[in-house]
């Protein structure tokens, strides 16, 4: 065999080939890490829920843990758009919480309930065990908040402590309590481990196919000829 490479392509398909294959085993190492969260949410449904105080100040780690639904701390609410358990849109309409004594004055988010989309009063109202999750982040294309209606389209803890009257620094950002309806949580539901298999095999798949046409130009071109050895 003879191989001659082509210096500007060679150059070019290097770095991306590389960021292929990363991609690829970046999805692979997300479907592992997916998949374990999921057993371990699966493990903690069977728990006995506890005081947000234990669950916060116990614990070394405190999330998809079972908790007793907190009195909340005042009237006050913040919704944030999202979909019951059956699907449909709405505002989840949140309350806020002490944390507990070891956490001062820190509050934390708690699901209230759910008001339907094009209603103007919440026809759920949530009872029962929570779950300590992390809350969802506004991303690339979210919607701008709207804080004089009390929407919100992600997680904003300033905007939010405004609304709610808290000091700034008082609401807990890294999680809030969701009510417990016994399915998996968006963070774990939206991209099941199969899902993150499958964009692995498409960004693997894409980079056999950039060695393929690699190969394919160079041979087209006279630089690379597999000869048979002399006997």
């Amino acid at each position: 065999m003879r191989f001659r490479p082509l210096p500007l392509l060679t150059v070019l398909a290097a770095p991306a080939l590389a960021l292929l294959v990363a991609l690829g085993v970046w999805q692979l190492d997300r479907m592992d890490w997916k998949q374990a969260e999921i057993e371990r949410w699966r493990a903690r449904q069977g728990e006995a829920p506890v005081s947000l105080d234990q669950a916060y100040c116990g614990r070394p780690d405190p999330f998809s843990r079972r908790v007793e639904r907190p009195d909340p701390a005042s009237g006050s609410i913040v919704m944030v758009y999202g979909r019951n358990p059956d699907g449909a849109p709405g505002w989840r309409v949140f309350q806020n919480a002490r944390v507990g004594d070891c956490a001062g004055d820190l509050r934390v988010l708690t699901e209230a309930g759910f008001l339907p989309h094009g209603e103007t009063r919440m026809t759920e109202f949530h009872e029962g065990p929570m779950v300590l999750e992390r809350p969802t982040e506004p991303g690339a294309f979210t919607p701008e908040r709207d804080p004089e209606t009390l929407r919100f389209y992600g997680f904003d803890a300033a905007a939010m402590e405004a609304v709610l009257q808290l000091e700034p620094g008082t609401l807990w950002e890294e999680g809030w309590l969701v009510t417990d309806h016994g399915a998996l949580p968006p963070r774990l539901a939206q991209t099941p481990p199969a899902r993150h298999f499958g964009y692995a095999i498409t960004w693997f798949g894409l980079a056999g196919a950039l060695v393929a046409v690699y190969l394919a130009l160079h041979m087209s071109r006279g630089r690379l000829v597999f000869t048979r050895r002399k006997e």
